[in-house]
Parts: C-alpha cells; structure tokens; sequence
C-alpha cells in the first residue's frame, strides 16, 4: 500500500499535550480532504479523533457520511436557518456537554464551506462591511462558533460539567503543496501520495478570547487575517513561520512529520460511495415511480367526477383529483 502513503508535516505549538483536554479546534476549510487530513493527524494523537465532535453542513446528512455523522453525534447546521443559534446551542447543551460519552475535541469550519465556493461571497462581503479583503482564506462566519462559546459560559458554573468546558481553542491552518488542495478522486486514486500536507497549530486561552458580537467578530476576522499570512508565506517558501526568527528556528528544528496511511480511508471511501449511489438511485426510481402512479391515477378518475357539483365530498379538490 505503498502508494497510499502520504506526508503531514506539523508546525507551531505542541498540542499533543491537550489530547486529555476539552478544546474547540477551528481550521479553515479548503476541499474534501482537510477532513481526512484532521482526522489521519489526530489518530497519532493518543486516538483523540474517536472523543472528537464535528461541525458539518446539513446537506451531507444525507449522504452515507452524514449518517455516520449523525450516528456519532455530530452537529448539522443550517446556516441560514433563523434558528441556527438556538439548534447548535442545544446539540452542544444535549451531545457535549451532557452527554454519556465525553466528547474531547469540538471541530468547526468557520468558513462555512470550502474556499473555492465561498471566497466569491467573502469578498462582497469584505467590501461592503469594510473588512480585510483575503484571497487564501474566507472571512469567518461568526455565529456558529459565538453560540457554542455562550453556551460554555453559561455552564461553566456547574461544577459537575466543569471538567467539559474547553479552555483552550486550537487554531489550524491546513496548507497544501502548490496551493493544489485535494479532491476526493485524489484520495481514491493514491495521487495524495507525492503531496505534503501541512499544518500549522496555534493555542489561544479561551478566557481571553474577547466576548460579544462586536468584539468577537474583530477577534475571529485578526486570525484569518493571520492565516492569510501565513499561507501566502508558505505557498512562496514551502514552510510556515510566523515571522524571520522562527524561520530560522525550522530550519534548524524540522517539523515534525508523520506518514498517513491511506489505503484503509481509501477501501472504506470506496464503499461509502457504492452505498451513496446505491442510495441516490433508490430515491430517483422511487420518485419516477410516484410519477408514475400519479400520471395513471388521473387517466382513471372517474368521468362522473369532472364537474364540481358531481363532487359528493365538499373537499373534493378537481384541479389536484385527490380527497
């Protein structure tokens, strides 16, 4: 399996020692694979992945990985839903806080969806609010990860949920070779091979975070801002720092590399798209066939039943033929 192997190289701060810790971990969202990437890089972590929580769009709950995802527990946003606010702070409330198998990790795209589909969105945005315009990242949604935040101060009185409220919020820029991120075929057919993929970490302590829309917004938009650069930083040299003096600290530490065997994620990806077409098409032949049974029903419809007053049933409807 070889030709399955790839390469995740790690830079910034040591986060192997909150593996035991409850944390909020954000990164920003570029394809399908920054999923698999997360997750191949925190098996290695003490298998922290298995104690994780996701924040996943609503669409991919009907997918075969959205059922896996539901059956995990993990959140599905609308995010135009009005109630948005209020769903999320109850699934957190019900599946994190409160639940029986405690969740370590609580994973959040703040994009709001992959940059190649939103990046056109962010920058109308940008413009008319006059926020930093970014080309590598999307301004941040700040909803989403404001209502989980309100939901772990308004707990963090309870003694017994104490121990579950994340202190530290984990920050991860995923970086990929040539600025050419992944797509599903990539994995399935064994090209992430020849790619590195890199990931910077950066720990901020939750009590400092700033609170309120206002404040919180500014917070949030400064660390995309932040990723900006650093991306752009690594698409011209290859590596990520921050600034010269911790350039010159990578070249004499390396980062830190661990190969990802994706072989297993492959097979399993296989299947989970065999069931999805299979799935895709059981709903396609049931609706034909319900257009069908319909078509037939109004050839059948009784003659004696065209007029309205020929209806014995004062609900009869004669434009929909249905009682």
């Amino acid at each position: 399996n070889a030709e399955y192997m790839g390469t995740v190289l790690e830079y910034g701060a040591y986060i192997d020692s909150l593996v035991d810790e409850p944390c909020i971990v954000m990164a920003n969202h570029q394809s399908v694979a920054d999923i698999t990437t997360l997750m191949a890089a925190f098996c290695t972590k003490n298998n922290v992945i298995s104690q994780c929580m996701w924040t996943l769009w609503d669409r991919l709950l009907y997918t075969p990985h959205g059922v896996l995802g539901w059956l995990h527990g993990d959140m599905f946003v609308t995010p135009k839903s009005p109630s948005v606010y209020q769903s999320l702070q109850r699934h957190v409330n019900q599946y994190y806080l409160r639940h029986i198998s405690s969740r370590k990790w609580l994973i959040i795209f703040p994009e709001g969806g992959f940059r190649s589909n939103m990046i056109a969105g962010s920058k109308r945005f940008a413009m008319s609010e006059g926020f930093p315009k970014l080309n590598l990242v999307c301004l941040p949604r700040v909803i989403a990860l404001l209502a989980i935040m309100e939901v772990f101060d308004q707990n963090r009185c309870h003694l017994n949920l104490r121990k579950r409220i994340p202190k530290y919020l984990i920050d991860v820029t995923i970086g990929y070779q040539d600025n050419q991120s992944l797509s599903m075929l990539h994995l399935l057919t064994g090209n992430a091979a020849t790619q590195n993929i890199c990931l910077h970490y950066r720990k901020f302590n939750i009590s400092e975070i700033p609170r309120g829309k206002t404040d919180f917004t500014t917070w949030l938009n400064q660390r995309f801002v932040e990723k900006e650069n650093l991306l752009r930083h690594f698409y011209n040299y290859g590596i990520f720092a921050e600034n010269a003096d911790q350039l010159k600290t990578l070249f004499r530490h390396p980062p830190k590399k661990r190969k990802i065997q994706l072989s297993h994620s492959v097979f399993l990806s296989y299947i989970l798209i065999i069931i999805g077409l299979c799935f895709q098409l059981t709903w396609m032949l049931s609706i034909i066939y319900n257009e069908i049974q319909s078509l037939s029903s109004r050839q059948t419809f009784p003659e004696h039943l065209e007029s309205d007053t020929a209806c014995p049933y004062l609900f009869c409807d004669k434009s929909m033929r249905t009682f």
